[in-house]
Order: structure tokens, then C-alpha cells, then sequence
């Protein structure tokens, strides 16, 4: 064999064992690494999905729980506000019909059981003094009224204080802040006792809803 020959044998022989892949492995091999691909998309998008529904309902948790603290480290200063009304109608407990025994909250009550707003009477720090001279449990201006509700998802609480003759002498109405503004709220309260009150809060991020419930007593007279 001339030395061209034997080159020529030596090259067809590198080359055969340097081929390329044929039509079947190669269609083979992009169709396993299409499964593998849809099998880990598929996989990614499900694990998404999931850490965004967790991630969501834990917003809700959170709103909830900031709200229903709120109201109820509030209600908890609650105290019957025993105003006669004798140069007004009454601030307190006693301008509810039919009567109810003392209580700071006004509603929900004896008569109304259930509501869908908190309204009770807690002291004016600025006028409540029980050690004051001449001060008297009567005067409707050691007192303030608060009320707690919801406007269009939106958790609020108003505020009204009184002069010693019982016309109102200063108003507020603010939201109460949330983690998320604009998360929608709703609230319940059920009476359970002249001292005692069950407040449940409700709130809803996208579609993923929390509602946390808690019974608060309040101070007697």
C-alpha cells in the first residue's frame, strides 16, 4: 500500500469515527429535553403559584390581625359614661332604649345584639381626673365617644368629644392604618355581656381572605 493510500484509509477511518448524530438521536434527544423542559416549567409555575397564594394569605393574616389589635387595645380603656343629659341628651350608656345596665359600649348592646360597628365611651384623658377638685363622674366632658366601622373596605374610627353640657366640642374620623392601604375589611361585633364584647375582623387580599375573632372585656362602673 503507497503511503497516499495508507494516509487516505488512516483519514476515512478518523472520520468515521467522528461522525455526526443521525436524524433519530437527534429527534430523540430534543423530544426527552422537551419533557424534561414542560416537566420543570410545570413544576416552577405550580411552586409559584403556591408561594404567591401563601405569600397572599399571609397579607390577610397580617391586616387582620393589625386591625382587630387595634380595635381591641382601644376597647379595652373602654368605661360606662354615666352622663344624665341634664343640659343635653345623654353621651353615655344611659341615652340607649330600652335601658341597659352600665356599660361603655353603646353598640352592639342589650337591645342590638349584633352589629357592624363598635361604638363605646372611654375617658378623655385631657378632662378625666378623679383625684381633680371638683371633679365630677357626671360631666359628659370626661368622656369621648369612638366608633369604629367600615367605609367602602376601608376600616375607620371616629372620634367625638364633649363640653361639660354635653354639645360636642371636637370631632375625628380617620382610617385606621394597615400594613396595605386598600386592603378591604370587614368587621362584626356581637354583645355578650355589659363588660364583655366579641369583635371579628375580616380582611381580604385578591382572593385569599383571613378572619380572626377575639371576646374583649371592658371595665364596669
Amino acid at each position: 500500500m503507497t503511503k497516499q493510500n495508507e494516509s487516505q484509509s488512516v483519514t476515512r477511518r478518523a472520520c468515521a469515527r467522528r461522525r455526526g448524530f443521525t436524524l433519530a438521536e437527534v429527534v430523540i434527544t430534543v423530544a426527552v429535553f422537551s419533557i424534561f423542559a414542560v416537566s420543570a416549567a410545570g413544576s416552577m409555575t405550580a411552586a409559584l403559584r403556591n408561594w404567591t397564594r401563601c405569600n397572599t394569605r399571609m397579607q390577610a393574616e397580617q391586616n387582620a390581625r393589625t386591625a382587630l389589635s387595634t380595635i381591641v387595645a382601644d376597647l379595652r380603656q373602654a368605661l360606662p359614661d354615666p352622663d344624665p343629659g341634664t343640659s343635653a341628651p345623654p353621651t353615655g350608656y344611659l341615652s340607649l332604649s330600652p335601658s341597659v345596665s352600665a356599660t361603655g359600649t353603646l353598640a352592639p348592646n342589650a337591645n342590638i345584639p349584633n352589629s357592624t360597628t363598635l361604638t363605646f365611651t372611654e375617658p378623655n384623658v385631657a378632662n378625666y381626673n378623679p383625684g381633680g377638685s371638683g371633679w365630677s363622674p357626671l360631666s359628659p366632658a370626661n368622656y369621648q365617644k369612638v366608633t369604629y366601622y367600615v367605609l367602602n373596605g376601608s376600616l375607620r374610627r371616629k372620634q367625638i368629644q364633649y363640653t361639660a353640657s354635653g354639645a360636642i366640642s371636637a370631632t375625628t374620623d380617620d382610617a385606621v392604618a394597615t400594613p396595605v392601604q386598600g386592603t378591604p375589611v370587614a368587621l362584626t361585633c356581637a354583645y355578650l355581656s355589659p363588660t364583655s364584647v366579641q369583635i371579628t375582623v375580616t380582611a381580604t387580599e385578591q382572593t385569599q381572605a383571613c378572619t380572626l375573632s377575639t371576646s374583649v372585656p371592658t371595665l364596669a362602673q
